[in-house]
């Protein structure tokens, strides 16, 4: 969803309330519900709100599809002009330091809220995901789990290395 940044002008505060069903790179379950706010302070848009969903990914045990459940997440971003974002990005190369605004390019008066949920939710994911509690056919970890060299490296335990 876009915002006309000239209707915040007018309003100080805009409230929004709506559903994503398809992001890039991001296998959803079910739409995301999005509620929040985008206000004007100074020559910042500030958005910010909550987002639930369920995500489709595989567990990095067993490589089985799991449902990660993302129940009222906060967001936050901010949205600045693109004279003041080619500034800002000139800084990072100088200084090689962020400050702990996630800042946005308002592009054609609009700022895309979809895209702030977006980089919200990958934050979100773990970055590990497993089965809970545990995974339900453990046969092929079972298999190379154990004090022994695994039988797919016993190839490296012939490398001579020469100083």
């Amino acid at each position: 969803m876009k915002i006309k940044l000239s209707e915040i002008d007018v309003v100080i505060n805009k409230k929004f309330n709506y559903t994503i069903s398809k992001l890039e790179d991001v296998n959803l379950v079910e739409d995301i519900k999005v509620e929040g706010t985008i206000k004007r302070e100074k020559n910042e848009y500030i958005i910010f709100g909550k987002y639930s969903t369920k995500v489709s990914t595989n567990c990095v045990r067993c490589l089985s599809e799991i449902i990660i459940d993302l129940n009222d997440k906060d967001f936050l971003g901010v949205a600045i002009s693109k004279k003041e974002y080619e500034e800002y990005l000139n800084n990072l190369d100088k200084n090689m330091a962020m400050d702990d605004k996630d800042y946005l390019e308002i592009e054609n008066d609009e700022v895309d809220i979809d895209e702030v949920v977006r980089q919200q939710l990958i934050l979100d994911m773990p970055q590990y995901p497993s089965c809970y509690p545990e995974c339900e056919d453990e046969t092929y970890l079972k298999k190379y789990s154990g004090e022994e060299t695994d039988s797919r490296w016993a190839g490296l335990m012939n490398i001579k290395i020469k100083n």
